[in-house]
């Protein structure tokens, strides 16, 4: 590979930690009530929430630090939250 296509790679690496994927998100949760359960770990710069079935939603919180996002992870995943876990 070439130098720029590694530091490309890098970027869109770079990119993708820092977004947190999550399913099972109850259906009654708005895109505010998401913000604040991933607030603690740091600063959200988008947050959004989409149907996945009729009982959840799946959506995505993007922070401004890859460490925001790994400590998101590592404390949200299996998380119970209504019915299910996130």
């Amino acid at each position: 590979q070439t130098l720029q296509h590694q530091r490309l790679n890098q970027r869109h690496t770079q990119r993708k930690l820092k977004h947190v994927f999550v399913s099972n998100v109850p259906i009654t949760w708005t895109v505010q009530e998401i913000k604040n359960l991933f607030a603690d770990f740091g600063e959200i710069t988008h947050a959004e929430l989409a149907p996945e079935n009729k009982n959840s939603q799946k959506g995505t919180v993007s922070f401004t630090s890859k460490l925001s996002c790994s400590l998101a992870i590592k404390t949200v995943h299996g998380m119970r939250v209504g019915e299910g876990s996130l």
